[in-house]
This record gives C-alpha cells, structure tokens and sequence, in this order.
C-alpha cells in the first residue's frame, strides 16, 4: 500500500515538472511529441524548489512522529524493578535487571 501512495505519484510529478518547462514541443501529425528545448534556469528553480519542498514536508512529518513517539514512551516509564515470574535462579534474575 505504501509504493501505491509513494512510488507511483513520484514520476508523475517529476514528469509534469519537467514538462511545464518545454519551451519547444516536437509535432508530429497534430500530436505533441517530446520536448525539443528546455528552459534551462525554470528547470533548476522548479527541481530545486520541489527537492527543498518535500524535503521540508518530511522534517514536518518526521518531528510530529518523534513528538508523538517521546510523549509516549515517557508515560510508560517506570522505576520499579521488573518482577520475574516462574523458578529462576540469582544470576538469571540479576542479568534481566
């Protein structure tokens, strides 16, 4: 489900990216066919704003996470030690601790 909403998207933005900078289309029997000239600077201003932009949105995510992850974990914490169930011997219930 993840490459569904990760990795098909990806090309297809890149793609339209690229696109929307063609300042001249190859025509061939009425049909737009690849691209002949791009503009170069539109290119690198739009690749690098993309790079930056998802690149931004994942730091976003990724602080959310780890908030999400350290105010769990900090209820969860306990000082009491572990209590072991079963016939264990000293050496066993010293190296769980």
């Amino acid at each position: 489900m993840a490459s569904l909403f990760v990795l098909i998207p990806a090309p297809i933005m890149f793609g339209y990216l690229i696109d929307s900078t063609c300042l001249i289309w190859e025509r061939s029997c009425g049909v737009r066919g690849a691209c002949e000239q791009y503009d170069l600077e539109s290119l690198r201003f739009r690749l690098t704003g993309a790079d930056f932009s998802f690149r931004v949105a994942s730091m976003f995510f990724f602080s959310i996470a780890f908030i999400v992850v350290k105010l769990q974990g900090d209820d969860k914490r306990t000082d009491e030690p572990i209590e072991l169930t079963g016939k264990t011997d000293k050496k066993t219930e010293l190296s769980a601790l």
